[in-house]
């Protein structure tokens, strides 16, 4: 027995020859089809197909109105304190995956764990087998996707291919993800995340796929109804964006992947290209931000409960902001920018913890700010520095604009991911950073030790006594 077959041609003489040539082959070959199910007569539009309504004149295919209630009804029949058979598991997989046609390729991605319910079980097809938290998930979302009416969607049966207008290169290291964006007449935009010490244990293929992630959420205010060539050296990460995976921490990001360009309109045609042509997504993979340290939540929170809350955090990324809007070195995602200098500010009390090398040019900045700003700067003790007459007018007296101040000590900072700022680490240096408020024509600062206020000895305190 042969299974289900259509054909189609430019015009109805040509189907019409076509079926007259299929029907003289099987019946050579001493098969006899169907007289019920069989349809010779070329016509444009059939909903007899599968389950499937395709109308060639409109070019567009639709799932059956009894095809979508059978789906619905199947899905109905679950609960997720009840475990199902095998044999229904079996059929909503199938049902879905049968879809392809029409749902594209989110039926693979979303149907992984359907099908690890089926194989993990060696028993017969009327066993009852317990939810796994990921199946279950993915009822949960066929069950919104039926309810949104994404199941009855009329799409188009050609789809003629789309030029993309982005391409974004996207690679990992054992340390970090590196992505760059390339747009006609535009030079090209990098970024980099360093990974954690639990991230950076897994799969190579896991952190391709997390580059991916990464690069999407950052750049999607860019990507929004866009077609996006993207390029990776990871054929199991370019094959996994479409198709999904079996092992289910893979499956989770090619999810995230999905929903993340479904949130914003972006159709991602992964691309493998070999490494030599992704040389700059490497190149990112490879950098860090050495510069990546700050407060400890506890010592923040010291300035948070004397001076109140901040209305923006200037240089941060989107792992360690304390507040939003934020400013980041790189684009990431939900960064408002990568220029805190000359951006423009929200009202209200702004927190700085800025990499010291940009001390010089970010100080005549917060000097010249007016009311309604007002800045908590974070600073090292470092009269040999040129910046420091700005904050000290003599090198001893504090400047009029210095209007309080925190004594911060080694202890009240952290590292984060990728940072190795020498003043926490090599134990010879013996720098403290002080938090300013910064607010134009006030004067007097009272000196407040967060080490002190924890309990801790602090011989700073008498060194920065003396210079107020």
């Amino acid at each position: 027995m042969l299974d289900d077959g259509l054909g189609g041609a430019h015009s109805f003489a040509e189907a019409q020859r076509a079926s007259a040539i299929v029907r003289s082959d099987l019946e050579s070959a001493g098969l006899t089809p169907h007289a019920v199910k069989s349809r010779w007569l070329p016509a444009q539009r059939t909903d007899a197909f599968l389950g499937f309504a395709i109308d060639f004149a409109a070019n567009t295919i639709a799932l059956k109105r009894d095809r979508v209630v059978k789906i619905l009804r199947t899905l109905l029949l679950f609960a997720r304190d009840t475990p199902p058979t095998r044999r229904q598991v079996a059929s909503l997989a199938g049902q879905i995956i049968s879809s392809h046609m029409v749902l594209g390729h989110v039926v693979r991605i979303r149907t992984r764990a359907l099908y690890h319910l089926i194989a993990d079980y060696d028993a017969s097809w009327d066993s009852v087998v317990p939810w796994t938290p990921e199946a279950w998930s993915e009822v949960v979302f066929w069950r919104a996707a039926a309810i949104d009416g994404f199941i009855q969607a009329v799409v188009p049966l050609r789809r003629d291919p789309l030029a993309a207008t982005v391409t974004v290169s996207s690679d990992a290291s054992d340390g970090a993800s590196g992505v760059v964006l390339r747009m006609p007449d535009s030079p090209p935009v990098g970024t980099a995340c360093a990974f954690s010490p639990e991230q950076r244990l897994k799969s190579s293929t896991w952190r391709e796929l997390e580059a991916v992630r990464f690069g999407l959420v950052t750049f999607a205010h860019i990507l929004r109804d866009r077609v996006v060539r993207w390029e990776t050296d990871n054929q199991a990460a370019a094959f996994i964006i479409i198709q999904g995976s079996k092992w289910p921490h893979l499956n989770r990001l090619a999810k995230a992947i999905y929903e993340a360009a479904t949130a914003v309109g972006a159709v991602i045609r992964p691309i493998w290209v070999p490494r030599e042509l992704n040389e700059q997504a490497d190149a990112w993979s490879r950098t860090y931000d050495i510069d990546d340290w700050g407060l400890s939540d506890q010592s923040f929170q010291i300035l948070v409960s004397k001076w109140g809350r901040f209305s923006a955090d200037l240089f941060a990324d989107h792992i360690n902001k304390r507040c939003s809007p934020f400013w980041s070195r790189w684009p990431c995602p939900g960064s408002s920018g990568t220029d805190a200098i000359t951006a423009s500010w929200p009202p209200g009390l702004v927190y700085a913890c800025p990499p010291f090398s940009l001390l010089s040019r970010f100080l005549p900045r917060v000097l010249s700010v007016e009311a309604p700003h007002r800045v908590v700067l974070v600073v090292p003790l470092w009269p040999a520095q040129s910046w420091w007459p700005l904050l000290f007018s003599d090198g001893v007296h504090t400047s009029p604009s210095v209007v309080d101040a925190v004594v911060l000590c080694k202890a009240d900072f952290q590292i984060g991911r990728a940072g190795r700022p020498d003043f926490l680490i090599h134990p010879s240096w013996s720098f403290a950073a002080v938090a300013l408020l910064w607010q134009p024509g006030r004067v007097g600062p009272s000196v407040f030790c967060s080490a002190r206020a924890l309990g801790k000895p602090c011989p700073l305190c008498t060194v920065f006594r003396s210079f107020a």
